[in-house]
């Protein structure tokens, strides 16, 4: 069978001012005031489109992350302001002082289906910044921290929010702020398999699909726990990459509470070489927004009359790496992930000089590792770092 690059939907992220009513923090760990500073806080150097100065210490009504640990939520609704200078739809700056015993920081801005952007500054020092042609901004756009292991996440985090529509915006919007901190060692990943429409797979074939991401990602404390199935009824026909994959997502709201990652099966997309889905890197950890979730087209798997259950299972399980923070350790065209124990697939290996760094050339290398950019059904890609799986283990999607 010819090899198949597996997709993924990269957020990109950038943005403005907090709003107006005080955040109330959803959490397993408490929020407290802090007292506020003596001086103002100094500038950070950073300025927005529409002309806001950055703080590189958090102001007095900054939210605050307290508590022995566990995960801190802050769901901050925005009031989107059109901004002439930025031609875009902007909300105010978001503050948040995290700990010194945080191990990881998550960011969703959310708009429904309209595209979003942020910036994200730490102490002043710009993490995440549009730049212009760059990528594609996405609805629910969420960026994680550390990306790479022993990455400093405390201090000040300050969170610019925008839109992408070139009209001003009016569907509400929303930032979540996800914080772990005390131990992230263990904990457990809920996986729930939804059964869209007349997806030709069943519950036991959807379980045991699920569990080749068990049996990659459970390990170093971290328990993949698959759900009993759901079935959702959303639309007849192929679903579109893009305007249906968003719908589709939000169409799912966790109707059991299992604080769970869902895997949408559906039949196909409109595209027939595609057949996974994330919605980021990581996806957006709160159900019911457009890109939090995994989809998997089930008929292009199809082989004889048959469902090939491993190709089905690894492609997932590959999906799944994306939507906990999990970048490719080598792309088509080179380039290689944050992670010091990821095989790096050199240039030197492109032995048909195609420009491609093929699976059947990277083979002595992170072919075999289930984050390669490429699959086939001839080549095992189980292999799963030590440092991956410390990426999975500070993910938002992590219950304690």
């Amino acid at each position: 069978m010819k090899p198949v690059a597996l997709l993924l939907l990269v957020c990109g992220c950038k943005g403005q001012e907090p709003d107006t009513g005080p955040a109330s923090p959803t959490e397993t760990g408490p929020s407290s005031e802090t007292e506020p500073p003596e001086t103002e806080p100094p500038p950070s150097g950073f300025t927005s489109c529409d002309g806001v100065v950055a703080l590189s210490v958090c102001p007095s009504d900054a939210l605050v992350v307290d508590g022995a640990g566990g995960v801190t939520i802050f769901d901050v609704p925005l009031t989107w302001t059109w901004s002439p200078a930025c031609f875009q739809s902007v909300a105010a700056p978001i503050y948040v002082q995290v700990p010194p015993d945080a191990t990881s920081v998550t960011v969703t801005t959310d708009a429904g289906v309209s595209p979003v952007d942020m910036d994200v500054l730490r102490d002043g020092a710009v993490l995440l910044e549009n730049t212009e042609g760059t990528y594609v901004a996405t609805p629910a756009a969420t960026a994680a921290w550390p990306k790479s292991v022993d990455e400093p996440v405390s201090g000040c985090w300050a969170v610019f929010p925008r839109t992408n529509s070139l009209e001003p915006e009016t569907t509400p919007g929303r930032v979540d702020l996800y914080v772990r901190h005390g131990d992230a060692v263990g904990g457990s990943v809920r996986v729930v398999p939804v059964l869209v429409d007349d997806a030709p797979i069943t519950d036991e074939q959807a379980a045991a699909v699920i569990a080749t991401a068990q049996a990659r990602f459970t390990r170093g404390g971290v328990t993949v726990v698959v759900e009993p199935a759901e079935r959702l009824t959303f639309q007849p026909g192929p679903v579109d990459l893009f305007g249906d994959a968003y719908r589709l997502r939000m169409a799912w709201t966790d109707p059991n509470a299992t604080g769970g990652i869902p895997v949408f099966f559906i039949e196909s997309f409109d595209a027939s070489s595609i057949i996974g889905l994330a919605g980021g890197i990581p996806g957006a950890p709160r159900p019911g927004t457009a890109t939090s979730g995994v989809i998997a087209a089930v008929a292009p798997i199809v082989d004889g009359g048959d469902l090939d259950l491993a190709r089905l299972g690894m492609l997932t399980a590959h999906e799944l790496g994306h939507q906990l923070g999990l970048y490719h350790t080598t792309e088509a065209a080179g380039g290689h992930d944050t992670l010091d124990d990821t095989p790096e697939c050199p240039p030197s290996a492109d032995a048909d000089e195609n420009g491609e760094l093929q699976l059947d050339e990277c083979l002595k290398f992170d072919g075999p590792n289930v984050m390669f950019w490429q699959s086939s059904a001839e080549v095992d890609q189980s292999v799963v770092t030590d440092d991956q799986l410390w990426i999975v283990a500070r993910s938002a999607a992590v219950q304690p």
